[in-house]
C-alpha cells in the first residue's frame, strides 16, 4: 500500500516505478509524461515553494529521455535531454553525456564521440567524462584511445577516489578481453588501492584465470573468496574442470543447502549450483524472485531464473524472465538487443526441454553455422 495520497504526484511516481520494475515501459512513460506535463503547467512560484515538486518534475523529464532512448526514439530523447540541459544546469554533464550517447545509438557515431571528447576536454580535471568517452570508444573497437583515456582518468589524484577506481576497473575489463592477464590483475588491485581498501572482491580474478585455462591460479585466488555462495559454486566448477565429478557434485550440493537470502551477493552462483544438482525448481524460483524484488538480481541470475521456470514447465514465465534479462542488456553501454551466445550456451546446457528451448531461443544471439548463401 502506498504511503502517498491517491492521485498525488508522489503516488503517480510510485506507480511509474512499479511499471518499470515489471518491464511495462509504455505504462511508465505515460505516467511520467502526465507528471511532467502537469508540473510544467504550474506557476513558477508554486514550484519554488515546493522543492520536492521541482525535483519530481526534473526526474520525470530525465526518465522520459531515458525511456525514449530505451525504446529507440532517439530524436525524442535528445529533445527531452536538451530541455533538461536548459532547465537543470546543475546536471549539465549528465544531460550532455546522454545527448552524445543518443546520437551514437542513432548512428551518428563520430558526432557523438566528438561531443564526448569536447566534454572531457572542457572538464579535464574530472575523471568521469574521460571514463564515459573511453567506454564509447571501447564499444566502437577503438581500444587504444579508450585505454589512453582511462589511464588519464586514473592519474587525476584530486578527484573522487571512486571515479579513479571505476577507471581502473574498466582497464581491468579491457586488459582481460585482450588476454593481458597480468595487467588485468594489476588494474583490479589498483581499483581497490585507490579507495584505500584491501581487495574484498577477488571473483573477477579467479573467473579470469579459469576462462584463460589457468586452473591453478584460479584455485589459488578462489581460496580468498569470502562469499560462501560463490566459493561453493566455483569449487564445484573447478573440480569438474579437473575431472573430479563427485567432488564437484558434493560442492554444489553443499552450496544448494545454503539460504541465499542471507547474503548480499552471489545469488546467481547459488542458483547455478542448485540447478546443477537438480534442486527443486520451485525453491529456486521463490528465492530468485525474492532477490529480484530487492533489485539485487543481475543478468546471469535472471537467466538462471528463466532456466528454473522452464524446468518447472512455466515457459511463458521463462520468456518474461528472459525479456527482463534482455532489457538489462539494452540498458548497458553499448546497448545489446539480444542475450549473448555464451548466455545461450548456459541456457542450452541447463534446460533439457527441446520444445521450450526452441520457443525461447529468440531471446539469444545464435552463432551462424556455415557460410552465407548468395
Amino acid at each position: 500500500m502506498s504511503a502517498y495520497l491517491s492521485g498525488s504526484y508522489e503516488e503517480l511516481a510510485v506507480q511509474a516505478r512499479n511499471h518499470l520494475r515489471n518491464n511495462e515501459y509504455e505504462q511508465a512513460r505515460a505516467i511520467y509524461e502526465r507528471i511532467y506535463n502537469r508540473l510544467n503547467n504550474l506557476k513558477a512560484d508554486t514550484i519554488a515553494r515546493r522543492p520536492n515538486l521541482q525535483q519530481l518534475k526534473l526526474s520525470s523529464l530525465r526518465m522520459l529521455g531515458d525511456l525514449a532512448t530505451f525504446q529507440g526514439n532517439y530524436d525524442q530523447a535528445i529533445s527531452y535531454y536538451e530541455t533538461g540541459l536548459a532547465v537543470d544546469p546543475e546536471e549539465s554533464l549528465m544531460y550532455r553525456r546522454a545527448i552524445a550517447q543518443a546520437k551514437i545509438d542513432r548512428g551518428d557515431v563520430e558526432a557523438g564521440l566528438d561531443e564526448l571528447r569536447a566534454l572531457a576536454v572542457m572538464n579535464a580535471g574530472d575523471a568521469l567524462p574521460w571514463v564515459w568517452l573511453a567506454l564509447e570508444l571501447w564499444a566502437q573497437n577503438n581500444t587504444d584511445e579508450a585505454i589512453e583515456n582511462l589511464q588519464r582518468a586514473t592519474t587525476l589524484s584530486t578527484v573522487d577516489p571512486l571515479h579513479r577506481s571505476e577507471a581502473f576497473s574498466y582497464l581491468h575489463d579491457i586488459y582481460r578481453e585482450q588476454n593481458k592477464l597480468d595487467q588485468a590483475e594489476e588494474a583490479w588491485k589498483q581499483a581497490w588501492q585507490v579507495m584505500g581498501q584491501n581487495m574484498e572482491d577477488v571473483s573477477p580474478l579467479y573467473q579470469m584465470y579459469y576462462e584463460a585455462g589457468q586452473l591453478g591460479k584460479a584455485q589459488q585466488r578462489l581460496k580468498q573468496e569470502k562469499n560462501p555462495l560463490r566459493a561453493g559454486f566455483y569449487r564445484g566448477l573447478f573440480a569438474q574442470a579437473d575431472g573430479a565429478e563427485q567432488r564437484a557434485r558434493s560442492a554444489w550440493e553443499k552450496t544448494a543447502k545454503e539460504n541465499p537470502l542471507k547474503y548480499q551477493s552471489g545469488h546467481e552462483a547459488w542458483a547455478e549450483a542448485a540447478l546443477r544438482v537438480n534442486h527443486p525448481p520451485q525453491a529456486i524460483i521463490r528465492a530468485l524472485r525474492d532477490v529480484n524484488s530487492r533489485e539485487m538480481l543481475n543478468i546471469r541470475g535472471t537467466i538462471l531464473l528463466a532456466v528454473a521456470l522452464a524446468r518447472n514447465g512455466q515457459v511463458d514465465g521463462a520468456g518474461r524472465a528472459l525479456q527482463a534479462a534482455v532489457d538489462i542488456n539494452r540498458r548497458a553501454r553499448p546497448p545489446q538487443d539480444l542475450l549473448s551466445s555464451s548466455h545461450w550456451d548456459l541456457f542450452d546446457e541447463l534446460v533439457n526441454d527441446e520444445a521450450a528451448k526452441e520457443t525461447l531461443k529468440e531471446y539469444f544471439e545464435q552463432e551462424e553455422v556455415g557460410g552465407s548463401q548468395e
